[in-house]
């Protein structure tokens, strides 16, 4: 059974001008309102034959909904039949909600993601405490839909088993207020076995995301849990939520060095 500790390295990424045409083949400029070309020419001005960065579009432009439904995941068709066999859940209705979380993202629709990172060495971290040790990196924590991009153009960052939280999608709740939930994706073989039951969770486990939160939103098991355990089983990945107190043993925190916009012509 391979876990978090046995997956092999990955590759380096496509070329820039391969993960346009990538986006292009999967019909994701169209879906984000944005034309073709404008994927060509940011990897041309970026440099096509790069491939130490990957390309991501906007979470306004393609939000974590439209990208699950170009992998297929959650029932939808999909565009990328070669990506991996995944599923989410009923409790991830919200999830493009999930957004930036005091993160700044380069203006525009289209920007490089330096250096993704699974984060494995953060595995049996709680967010908070991987939160801290990322910034004492000097790096920022990676956005759902940064993560979700990757999976378009190396769909091996789930079948070989890395597992990663992004911390830099978080759901705000009105008042200001941080919700408990935090998105993950992960390998549906080798981790569900190392999932503690909901009901061994401690109450540090379910302290607030954030301080004001304490004086907002209830906490409650989120909807969908019985579903979620029954699709990790049977799914090659998966896409769902952990808690911000509780710590994950398989699951690190995925992280990028930097963001940069696409260069004035």
């Amino acid at each position: 059974m391979s876990t978090i500790d046995d997956a092999p390295p990955l590759p380096d990424l496509p070329p820039l001008a391969e993960q346009a045409e990538r986006l292009i083949s999967l019909d994701v400029p169209q879906l984000a309102g944005l034309e073709e070309d404008s994927l060509r020419r940011a990897a041309e001005q970026w440099g096509g034959d790069r491939n130490d960065v990957l390309m991501a579009l906007s979470p306004q432009s393609a939000p974590a909904s439209t990208l699950t439904a170009v992998l297929g995941w959650n029932g939808s068709r999909g565009a990328a039949a070669d990506g991996p066999a995944a599923s989410t859940t009923l409790d991830m209705v919200d999830v493009d909600e999930a957004g930036p979380a005091e993160i700044d993202i380069p203006a525009g629709a289209i920007y490089l993601v330096h250096d993704p990172d699974h984060g494995e060495d953060l595995k049996n971290l709680s967010p908070q405490e991987a939160l801290t040790d990322i910034a004492a990196r000097d790096r920022s924590p990676m956005l759902l839909t940064e993560a979700l991009h990757w999976v378009l153009q190396q769909p091996e960052v789930l079948e070989q088993g890395h597992s990663s939280m992004m911390l830099g999608s978080l759901l705000r709740r009105p008042g200001g207020f941080y919700n408990q939930r935090v998105p993950a994706l992960w390998s549906g073989h080798g981790t569900h076995d190392e999932r503690p039951p909901h009901d061994e969770r401690s109450a540090h486990d379910e302290r607030p995301a954030h301080e004001e939160a304490a004086r907002g939103e209830a906490l409650a098991e989120p909807p969908g849990q019985q579903d979620r355990e029954e699709a990790e089983d049977l799914a090659a990945g998966f896409l769902g939520w952990r808690w911000w107190g509780s710590r994950h043993r398989s699951l690190g925190a995925a992280t990028t060095a930097a963001r940069t916009p696409v260069p004035s012509a």
